[in-house]
């Protein structure tokens, strides 16, 4: 990715200090922020509330207004849409704090608050900086935007801004001269001088493509460092055009211990465009792991110097190459299967490493980063894993605990937490389900159900733990019935779905039917449904839902379909939409659909999509459209 944007300000001198690096960079974990105050941010809040956590704070905008030096804003969980706001950012953070107090912003549980911008087009972002000293972490990030985040959104007062532990995904870049990027920093002008020093820590940057595919264009970057000092760390980047990269006023910049999958080029680390005349120089990348991209592994590109460090990385599967300037050579490489715990190529794989893997002991600590991906401590001197986590070396056998409570109910359908904790695991399964090592969940069961912990560690190992809650007696009966729509044309179908608890026996409208199930009928007059639960000592209860009826319209039928786009490339998507008039029921080749509506398509040749629409005298018309696959 390349940003070429037009200046905002008037350029100034660059901040180009070179420094060695251990003087550039200091201990990068879960940065300083010596709390003043801590307020907090709910969707079901206002912002005529004072900001504690019985009165939170709607608006992340209301929150980055009050904030001052030292303050901590915990945002609970839930889902954030913000108006789009261009490109200073749909959130934009006008102010920071300082060298001794930074601002925090962050979820009150990982990744349970969801921010959703909603810009689009070039240069927009979902969250953007002007102010320095501030950290973001543990947010669930996504939108239309170009960007999501920007650390150096504009003016010069933007420096030391960290992104830490987010999840940043399914993004669509503009397919222009600049794309876009889950993390950058810096947007052109004046924000190129004397500001950097940002870090991306932990983050989980997944999905980010150029619309189209962008062929010979600018593709997206899961993180770009535009500026001097930056910091790339643990990050894992999965299914980006260009996944880790620094350009513009980029030197000094360091890449260490991140995991790259299924992207363009893996790590690319240069300088040019905008402000010029840069040379990033004294870098490093380090401990990497880069599996399946399919352009060079590692690249230096633009203006390039003589002291960049190239060390102990591991490259694997698809384009493996290694291409430096000014004679350089990578030392240490590693080219082989890096045994990830579970590498499925998405944002549900493990990438934890197994104990036979390659990359185990195989990198140098680096003092920069004080801890992994998981938080857990990285050593900061002599030998250490390669990628964004540390395995245990003293002990790979997990510990699991569980327990239920209450332990025992009266009645089926009652409510017990079963919370349980583990040591040594990095995944876990409740119940043959995917849980998180450390968590706990609600349970109703309506019989004595036992509940099975498996904890695993990264090197395999399992440790198997149960609890039992005992139910006494099943409860009431209890019945409910909805439809779906509650309003139809005559002869068009709705479906009713209904539900029971402690029931033997149910019935719909007299007939039986199984205590919970669903069922598709076509009223042709407005009809009360009525389903009926019977338990198996005769007690009952019910609940009914009506279907409100309209009479088809009268003239003639009428259908039409248009796909956009009508032409495609292998693999590409296309949405058929379809309207008709006087119409009781529709289909497209062949298949029921409502009367009005869209589908996405991807077809493999070229398909003409055909759309009948039959009114309820039985007369129909007909309309298609062709996607043609180049």
């Amino acid at each position: 990715m390349r940003f070429n944007i037009r200046p905002l300000f008037h350029f100034r001198a660059i901040f180009t200090a070179v420094l060695t690096f251990a003087c550039v960079y200091s201990p990068i974990g879960v940065a300083k922020a010596q709390a003043q105050t801590t307020y907090y941010v709910s969707p079901n809040g206002s912002d005529y509330n004072n900001g504690s956590a019985n009165s939170p704070w709607q608006t992340p905008q209301h929150s980055s207004s009050v904030a001052q030096p030292g303050d901590t804003v915990v945002f609970m969980d839930g889902t954030y849409n913000l108006s789009a706001g261009g490109g200073t950012g749909d959130w934009f953070i006008r102010t920071g704090g300082t060298a001794d107090h930074n601002v925090t912003y962050v979820a009150q549980h990982k990744w349970g608050a969801k921010l959703v911008g909603h810009g689009s087009g070039d240069g927009t972002t979902v969250i953007g900086m002007a102010g320095g000293y501030t950290i973001v972490k543990d947010f669930d990030i996504t939108g239309p935007n170009a960007n999501g985040f920007n650390l150096s959104t504009n003016g010069t007062a933007a420096s030391y801004n960290q992104a830490v532990g987010n999840y940043i995904h399914d993004m669509v870049t503009p397919c222009d001269a600049n794309s876009g990027a889950g993390i950058t920093t810096g947007s052109g002008g004046n924000n190129y001088a004397g500001v950097g020093h940002e870090s991306a820590i932990g983050n989980l940057i997944v999905n980010l493509v150029a619309a189209g595919g962008c062929p010979g264009g600018h593709q997206a970057s899961g993180i770009a460092m535009m500026l001097p000092n930056g910091v790339v760390a643990n990050n894992i980047v999965i299914n980006c055009g260009d996944a880790i990269e620094a350009w513009h006023a980029a030197t000094n910049t360091v890449f260490y211990g991140n995991v790259v999958l299924n992207s363009g080029r893996g790590l690319s680390m240069g300088a040019g465009d905008a402000p010029g005349n840069i040379t990033n120089n004294n870098s490093l990348v380090e401990n990497n792991i880069i599996v399946n991209g399919s352009a060079p592994a590692i690249i230096e590109t633009g203006g390039t110097g003589t002291n960049n460090v190239y060390k102990n990385n591991l490259v694997y599967g698809g384009n493996t190459s290694i291409q430096l300037s000014n004679g350089l050579k990578a030392t240490g490489t590693i080219v082989a299967n890096p045994m990830f715990a579970n590498n499925t190529g998405t944002a549900s794989g493990d990438y934890h490493l197994q104990s036979n893997s390659p990359a185990r002991g195989a990198g140098l600590a680096w003092a920069g980063v004080a801890t992994d991906f998981d938080g857990n401590a990285r050593p900061q001197s002599g030998t250490t894993d390669i990628g964004a986590y540390v395995s245990s070396t003293s002990n790979t056998t997990p510990t699991a605990t569980i327990t239920a409570s209450p332990s025992s109910l009266s009645y089926g359908g009652g409510s017990s937490t079963i919370s349980w904790n583990t040591t040594n695991a990095t995944s876990a399964k409740l119940n043959g389900s995917a849980v998180g090592p450390n968590s706990s969940m609600s349970v109703t069961p309506m019989a004595t159900t036992t509940y099975t912990l498996e904890a695993t560690s990264a090197s395999g190992e399992t440790t198997t733990k149960a609890t039992t809650v005992t139910v006494s007696a099943s409860g009431p009966v209890s019945a409910g019935i909805t439809a779906s729509p509650t309003s139809v044309v005559s002869g068009n179908p709705t479906t009713l779905t209904w539900s029971s608890q402690n029931a033997a026996t149910g019935s719909l409208n007299g007939s039986a039917v199984p205590v919970n199930g669903s069922q598709v009928v076509r009223p042709t007059t407005t009809t009360t449904y009525r389903f009926t639960a019977t338990d198996s000592s005769g007690k009952a209860d019910w609940g009914q839902v009506t279907v409100n009826v309209t009479a088809a319209s009268s003239g003639p039928v009428a259908a039409g379909a248009i796909a956009n786009p009508s032409s495609i490339s292998q693999g590409q998507s296309s949405v058929i939409t379809w309207t008709t008039r006087n119409a009781t029921s529709a289909s497209l080749n062949g298949s029921a659909v409502p009367l009005n509506g869209s589908l996405t398509v991807k077809p493999t040749s070229t398909t003409t999509y055909r759309l009948t629409a039959t009114g309820a005298n039985g007369t129909t018309d007909w309309g298609s459209t062709t996607v043609t696959v180049k």
